[in-house]
């Protein structure tokens, strides 16, 4: 059988293409040889495997343009992906999830790969930089998860069938990203090409599929990435059109689900906030009550009342100062989406509190980060933008204080 004159590096190269589906052989350097920047020789090595694959018909590739990359993306041809499914033990009919890094826990009852049909395998040629992206943006991910707590799946897995009150659906995210195995992240791949309605329009498809889930079926994020030149070019710009995108389109999961936008060369960051989120949110709530006990308030009480996000309560004797408080990445939604919703339903808040004989003195906003302050744009397309959405977005940004979380003791 022609899988028995493999090597065994030549079946960590097919095994590879199987699980992501097309890469550059500097990508497969840094998998098969299990490190982030790879040596020429190690490059090369990987060159000449790919080369007596090519030979063999099991790899075959495509030359990418000169605004792409250098060099070919790599995938397999069907006999290759036929022998991938021996070397990885794939049963005929067989249903996996598809989390990449499940392979060494697989039992009997569950597996990580299925039996996919090769036009589902394919790579998306006619979109290779977007792919690209996205493979450059999961190998990442493994070199910063230092404890395996990250595990990910890509579109073929990730894509779900849905019904709403609007009819069959379709959502197929580009990838699908689990931390601690019980938090969940949507991946999307950002490349710049999609205009304000074509992101509209993908909002209102994961809105869509949204309204068919019980809240503690919502994924906490959708991770949008970009590419490293974003960081330098129009980042604001293209974050205020996505910001805007997602705030019209999803009505009040704007305040259950966040999204989050990072230039790829920004990921450890983000990710490394994310890991450590439900640390930071303790800190952070230990930074607001030392910040208003500082300011002469005897006590600071935080609350979540009907699925809102938590808000403070500083008291001052008989007074109270009311407090919408976010720990936020440095583009991020939840900051708007759960501002407007707290907006929206602050007289119930008052309501509650003022029976226990308690009186408002005022509003503040406080938002905490990490490493980066985070950008809130002061201004969004007035035709895309409502009346309502101009006077929260006032009020937000009266009496609004940034928090660095590393600065206090």
């Amino acid at each position: 059988m022609r899988k028995n004159k493999l090597s065994n590096r030549d079946k960590d190269i097919i095994r590879t293409l199987y699980r992501y589906r097309g890469m550059t052989a500097w990508q497969l350097a840094q998998k098969v040889h299990n490190t982030y920047t790879p040596k020429n020789s190690q490059k090369s090595m990987i060159h000449n495997y790919l080369k007596r694959l090519k030979k063999q018909k099991l790899v075959t590739s495509k030359k990418l343009e000169e605004d792409v990359a250098l060099g070919s993306i790599y995938y397999l041809t069907p006999i290759g992906f036929n022998i991938a499914k021996d070397l990885l033990n794939i049963e005929i009919g067989q249903i996996g999830d598809g989390y990449l890094f499940a392979d060494d826990f697989e039992s009997e009852g569950y597996h990580t790969h299925a039996d996919l049909e090769y036009s589902i395998y394919k790579p998306p040629l006619e979109q290779i930089g977007h792919h690209l992206l996205l493979i450059d943006t999961l190998i990442k991910l493994d070199f910063l998860d230092k404890g395996n707590l990250i595990d990910y799946r890509l579109s073929m897995y990730a894509t779900r069938e849905y019904q709403s009150d609007k009819g069959n659906g379709k959502l197929r995210p580009d990838a699908e990203m689990l931390i601690d195995s019980n938090r969940s992240y949507f991946i999307e791949i950002d490349k710049g090409t999609e205009g304000y309605q074509q992101l509209y329009g993908k909002f209102i498809n994961y809105k869509h599929y949204f309204s068919q889930l019980n809240e503690e079926e919502l994924p906490d994020a959708i991770l949008f990435i970009t590419d490293e030149k974003r960081q330098l070019y129009g980042i604001k710009r293209r974050w205020a059109t996505i910001l805007t995108a997602y705030l019209n389109a999803m009505g009040p999961f704007s305040a259950k689900v966040n999204l989050i936008f990072s230039p790829i060369n920004m990921l450890e960051d983000t990710i490394s906030l994310e890991m450590k989120r439900p640390y930071y949110n303790k800190l952070a709530e230990e930074s607001v009550r030392t910040y208003f006990k500082n300011e002469g308030y005897s006590s600071v009480k935080f609350f979540k009342f009907k699925s809102m996000l938590p808000f403070a309560v500083a008291i001052k004797g008989n007074k109270y100062q009311l407090i919408f408080t976010r720990l936020a990445n440095e583009f991020e939604s939840l900051v708007f989406g759960g501002f407007f919703l707290f907006s929206k339903k602050m007289h119930i808040i008052d309501a509650e509190i003022q029976k226990n004989k308690l009186q408002r003195l005022g509003l503040e906003q406080v938002i905490l980060y990490h490493d980066r302050r985070p950008y809130l744009p002061s201004a969004f397309p007035k035709e895309k933008w409502t009346g309502d959405q101009q006077k929260y977005m006032e009020i937000l940004f009266n009496h609004l204080t940034y928090l660095p979380l590393k600065n206090i003791s």
